[in-house]
């Protein structure tokens, strides 16, 4: 960014607290020239000095009553203001007071002030610069000399304060930005993921525009009929629709709700089949075009489970595919995905033959915010995808030729390896387990149980009441001595539309 941007930047950052900055300045100013002038005496204060810092704030705090022509430079005056009355003025007042420590204090909390406001370090070091030296050069002209007092030892102090307070400042601001572009991020997945539900409903509302007449007749008495075979394909268009809606809702709610300080949860974690988890996802993905679905080739010789989220393995799926097909404009390109077990893993590889990446690249395409110069590229769609398979306790890699192709290669643990064990182990810490019945044997065993798994166990009788309740609460898990219910409290069991009954 150029100077012009970064203090765009700058202003918008603070612009909420403007009005806070300026009454604080445009009060703290007039006031602490009765503190040093009668208060707590000093050499030497400047009224005339202070009033203009004073008229400097103010708009800050008067800022909806400012003229039209004032906002276009309502940014340069925001840095020439907390640079004229900050860094310039305490420096100027503690060169005139011969460097007492009231004003070395003092200069110090302005450097701290002028770091909290103005957050880039390049601004900060640029005016701070100009303003300091032009403290030195307007006390020298005014004095004759400015090394009254001073100590060379006060330089370092102010530099490591300096120095310091940037380092603090820059980290907090990568942080909020980090945070803000994983949000970004996480949208645009979340879009991603929407579009391809949307994709299948059009699809399915032209299927039920070629179902139905497409003129209407004169008479509007007439009825049409419809066949047994037209009425059933109708009802299976709005069944699959319906399960499309849910499994979009069922995606959002997961992506917003897996991540936890950027940690995927194992809290929806269950056994998927992988084979199952591919065909769907090329089955719903937003392809551009029709003919992309033919450029894809799955190839499995037997189906494997794996202990996951299958919503997360299929976003992975979605983004191998979307970075795969921005180079499909290639040649011979297409996308080759085999899945086989070796050992004690699954290994799935999605091969695209596209342009390739370049080798000095590789190492660095799953961290974060890295970019290869897509466009409209955030660079955390792959390290996203690095999350979710180690959260599966699994591996990701990349190879990778360039102009020829490249591979991704995914590694799962099998369902009964000791890490997938720890994980169940740790999922199941997080659930929730009703238990409605009058045995206290089931119960004993259950407490059991619990304290070994170390998850919630909740506990309620059987009655008319608990049963028609059990939607009001999150429960992961319902067990009922069904020996003990009668056939009106079963029909209300198998009635609730939240918990299937097994």
């Amino acid at each position: 960014m150029n100077i012009k941007q970064r203090i765009t930047s700058a202003y918008r950052y603070i612009e909420p607290n403007l009005f806070i900055i300026g009454l604080l300045g445009s009060i703290g100013f007039p006031a602490y020239y009765f503190i040093w002038t009668y208060l707590f005496p000093q050499p030497y204060e400047n009224l005339l000095l202070r009033l203009v810092c004073t008229l400097l704030f103010l708009p800050f705090v008067i800022k909806s009553l400012m003229p039209k022509w004032f906002y276009r430079y309502k940014e340069k005056h925001f840095v020439f203001s907390i640079c004229f009355s900050l860094p310039f003025f305490f420096c100027y007042m503690m060169i005139r007071n011969e460097w007492s420590v009231v004003w070395i204090m003092s200069f110090m909390a302005a450097i701290f002030l002028s770091i909290m406001i103005i957050y880039d370090w390049l601004l900060i070091l640029i005016f701070t610069t100009i303003a300091a030296c032009t403290a030195a050069l307007i006390g020298y002209m005014t004095m004759g000399h400015i090394g009254a007092g001073f100590h060379a030892s006060y330089l370092i102090v102010f530099s490591f304060s300096y120095f310091t307070g940037i380092c603090f400042n820059y980290r907090n601001r990568i942080e909020i930005e980090s945070k803000q572009l994983f949000s970004q991020s996480f949208s645009n997945g979340i879009a991603h993921e929407m579009r391809n539900p949307l994709g299948a409903l059009y699809a399915s509302q032209e299927v039920l525009l070629e179902l139905l007449p497409d003129t209407l007749t004169t008479d509007p008495q007439h009825n049409r009929l419809i066949s047994n075979a037209e009425v059933s394909k109708l009802r299976d268009i709005i069944k699959d629709n319906i399960s499309v809606i849910n499994n979009g809702n069922n995606t959002i709610d997961l992506l917003l709700n897996s991540i936890d300080n950027q940690k995927i949860s194992s809290h929806s974690f269950h056994y998927t089949s992988i084979n199952d988890v591919i065909n769907n996802a090329l089955n719903v993905y937003g392809y551009k075009n029709k003919n992309d679905r033919n450029l894809v080739f799955f190839q499995i010789n037997k189906d494997s489970m794996f202990f996951g989220n299958s919503i997360l393995l299929r976003y992975v799926f979605f983004n191998l595919l979307k970075n795969s097909f921005y180079y499909k404009e290639k040649t011979d390109f297409k996308i080759i995905i085999s899945v086989y077990s070796k050992h004690n893993e699954t290994i799935i590889s999605v091969k695209d033959y596209g342009k390739g990446i370049p080798s000095t690249a590789i190492k660095n395409i799953f961290t974060e915010y890295y970019t290869s110069g897509k466009k409209n590229n955030s660079g955390l769609g792959l390290s996203f995808c690095k999350k979710v398979i180690d959260a599966f306790t699994g591996s990701i890699e990349c190879y990778s030729t360039e102009n020829i192709s490249t591979t991704f290669i995914i590694r799962l643990p099998i369902i009964t390896s000791p890490t997938i064990d720890k994980i169940k182990y740790d999922s199941m810490s997080t659930k929730k387990i009703l238990f409605i019945g009058n045995q206290p044997q089931i119960l004993t065993d259950l407490n059991h149980l619990a304290y070994f798994y170390n998850f919630t166990l909740c506990y309620e009788q059987i009655s008319s009441n608990n049963i028609i309740s059990i939607d009001e609460k999150n429960y992961d898990c319902i067990i009922i001595d069904i020996n003990l219910i009668n056939n009106s409290l079963l029909k209300k069991i198998t009635r609730s539309n939240r918990y299937n009954l097994y």
